[in-house]
């Protein structure tokens, strides 16, 4: 038997004495019991961070850096000092979450649909972020003036999809000239306004009709102040569901008794008919003024102001033609603020807007009608900028929004010559306007209203 001191410490064996080595070598796996700590080398081992290697710490116990493009299953969020926006767009689509590090607050995106995200807030605070609702298939021209009789009940539509004449659709219950008109995503709203069919009879109904099947329109509340008001300004489908009515002409008792402007912010609630109630207060008294909204605030846009001009409350020019754009919290009952300046004074101006802008159109400047279309950014608090025109200038309109493009239907060239064009503008090429059909429903003071779906 071959033992120790058979084997010679300094003698090595030969491999040509060592046969059958060759044929008897396997490919067994090693038994791991075989291996002790220490008895196989470091560099026996095939180490490295590519694909086949093995990974090594280093002598403080670190891993190396490795491609996290490879991990997989691993949950992440953003960080960011600000929200995320509509068009965010997260490459992870639904189940995003974005943590906003200045405020704490938390968001999910909810719907990834490019362009229109909606982000719901999961966290301590609340909020969430979605579009401009709403933005569906068809605009809308709702009541109004005419030549003969004075005002109308009449509701006509036409279609984002394609560049088609406006076609009648609905009634309101009662005649209504130049009242508040917002937008849910099922019904179009108008509150208070001006009955002129055999004289001024100013009403405060809040009425609605049907975006998805038409018919006649009911009443469905009043508004707070006297049943005589003369309410222009309207804004749309706001987060927590309210219509919003901005000023307007008041018998209200308010300055004394006498017909002055009021400054009066009403709100009526859209899951449930009822009456208006205060919200708040604008800047300045105002009517024929203009609405807007972002998804957080309203805005007021020029209007008339005869009563603090003439008792020198506030230094606007021309005789009340204001210039002036307010703007209020939609989650708070207060005082709204002055945050810039349109182009031009003016009165029956209108407005529409889109996720990142309220686009001021049209209006009754002095000496004559405009043909101005400008932008007031939401981003920001500062002045309107000019950045296109009108096809005709003129006033009184009923403007729309598709989220893509703004439409502005009819309006007054100067009286009672009213324009039949439907005027449609790009919001991100800024150009000019374009007539790209009739408002066959012609007059002014009409409503303005977008469908949801």
């Amino acid at each position: 038997s071959l033992t120790n001191a058979k084997f010679s410490n300094s003698a090595a064996i030969p491999t040509s004495k060592l046969g059958g080595l060759a044929t008897s070598a396997t490919t067994d796996t090693t038994n791991a019991t075989n291996i002790t700590s220490g008895s196989l080398a470091t560099a026996r081992v095939n180490v490295g961070t590519t694909a086949g290697k093995i990974l090594q710490v280093d002598g403080s116990g670190n891993l190396p850096a490795i491609d996290g493009s490879l991990l997989t299953g691993i949950v992440s969020f953003t960080k960011s000092a600000s929200d995320p926006a509509i068009d965010t767009n997260p490459s992870a689509g639904v189940g995003a979450e974005w943590v906003n590090t200045t405020s704490g607050e938390v968001y999910l995106c909810t719907d990834a649909t490019a362009g229109a995200n909606v982000w719901t807030n999961v966290g301590a605070g609340s909020g969430d972020i979605a579009p401009i609702p709403p933005t569906g298939n068809y605009g809308y021209i709702a009541a109004g003036s005419t030549v003969s009789p004075w005002s109308s009940d009449t509701v006509h539509r036409y279609p984002f999809a394609s560049d088609a004449n406006s076609s009648d659709w609905a009634d309101l219950e009662r005649r209504t000239v130049q009242g508040g008109h917002s937008s849910a995503t099922d019904y179009g709203y108008i509150m208070k306004g001006n009955d002129n069919t055999t004289s001024p009879t100013w009403i405060a109904y809040v009425q609605k009709f049907s975006f998805a099947s038409g018919g006649t329109g009911t009443n469905v509340g009043n508004s707070t102040e006297n049943a005589q008001n003369y309410g222009m300004a309207g804004t749309g489908d706001i987060p927590g569901g309210y219509g919003y009515a901005l000023g307007g002409y008041s018998t209200a008792g308010e300055h004394g008794g006498n017909n002055w402007e009021s400054e009066t912010i009403e709100r009526y609630a859209y899951a449930s008919d009822g009456n208006a109630s205060d919200h708040g207060n604008l800047k300045y008294a105002a009517y024929t003024n203009a609405g807007s909204f972002s998804s957080t605030h309203g805005y007021s846009i020029g209007g008339g102001n005869y009563y603090n001009t003439y008792f020198a409350q506030q230094p606007f020019s021309n005789l009340g033609w204001q210039d002036c754009i307010t703007k209020f919290a939609f989650s708070s009952n207060s005082l709204g603020t002055d945050v810039g300046n349109i182009g031009t004074a003016s009165t029956y101006v209108d407005a529409t807007q889109n996720a990142s802008y309220a686009w001021r159109m049209g209006g009754a400047d002095q000496p004559g009608k405009t043909n101005r279309i400008e932008r007031i950014p939401f981003s920001s608090d500062g002045n309107s900028t000019d950045v296109a025109d009108l096809t005709v200038a003129r006033s009184n309109a009923a403007c729309a929004s598709s989220g893509t493009n703004g439409y502005y239907a009819g309006g007054e060239i100067s009286w009672p010559n009213f324009s039949t064009n439907l005027d449609k503008f790009n919001f991100s090429s800024q150009g000019n306007s374009t007539d790209v059909a009739d408002a066959t429903h012609r007059g002014h003071g009409t409503g303005g209203h977008q469908s949801g779906s």
